[in-house]
């Protein structure tokens, strides 16, 4: 997959998941846009990696990491990270298990299994 491609297809999910961790747009789109300049300057290492989409979304979360608000900073500290990235793409961006998982490097099923697991986490704490 050329980075163009990549870029294309992930600018719109990362930009709103970016978004919804800032609160806001503009510094969603600042974020994922950085974020995706640094996925084009390791791109040589994301493609030999063992799942790129793995890798590519990692980065993204770290690099929305000190962006995030006060309450999505709640969930990522009561849920593990993978759970709270499910559970956000899921339930705040409304993305299908299949978008979902596809983004994260995870199958439906995988996908499907840590967004309702932390639901179910969630559900309990409140």
């Amino acid at each position: 997959m050329t980075y163009e491609v990549f870029r294309q297809d992930c600018w719109p999910v990362y930009r709103r998941y970016s978004a919804a961790c800032s609160g806001s747009s503009t510094v969603g789109a600042a974020v994922a846009a950085a974020a995706l300049k640094g996925l084009e300057e390791r791109w040589d290492a994301v493609l030999s990696s063992p799942s790129p989409a793995v890798t590519a979304w990692e980065f993204l979360v770290e690099c929305t990491s000190s962006r995030r608000t006060a309450s999505t900073q709640w969930v990522y500290r009561s849920l593990e990270r993978r759970e709270a990235d499910a559970l956000l793409l899921r339930h705040k961006l409304g993305l299908s298990a299949h978008q979902g998982g596809e983004v994260m490097g995870l199958d439906s099923a995988e996908f499907t299994l840590l967004s309702r697991r932390a639901l179910c986490k969630m559900t309990t704490q409140t």
